[in-house]
């Protein structure tokens, strides 16, 4: 997560307008929501925030989900 905030550092001083994307799981970081959106309302150079919903079409035991 250092490595993202540091992008993101760099992204505000050199005003590059920038929008956040986060895909969100139910059960794996929907908490984290007000966090992403707090961010982007306290920072300028956040132009939109994104929400995106997760839906896995197998049952869970046969899935595997890397996070990056």
């Amino acid at each position: 997560m250092s490595i993202k905030l540091a992008v993101l550092e760099n992204l505000e001083k050199l005003s590059i307008a920038t929008d956040l994307v986060v895909t969100i799981v139910r059960g794996l970081n929907e908490k984290e929501m007000v966090k992403v959106l707090d961010y982007g309302v306290k920072h300028d150079f956040v132009k939109e925030v994104f929400f995106l919903g997760c839906r896995f079409l197998v049952k869970p035991r046969h899935c595997l989900l890397i996070i990056a």
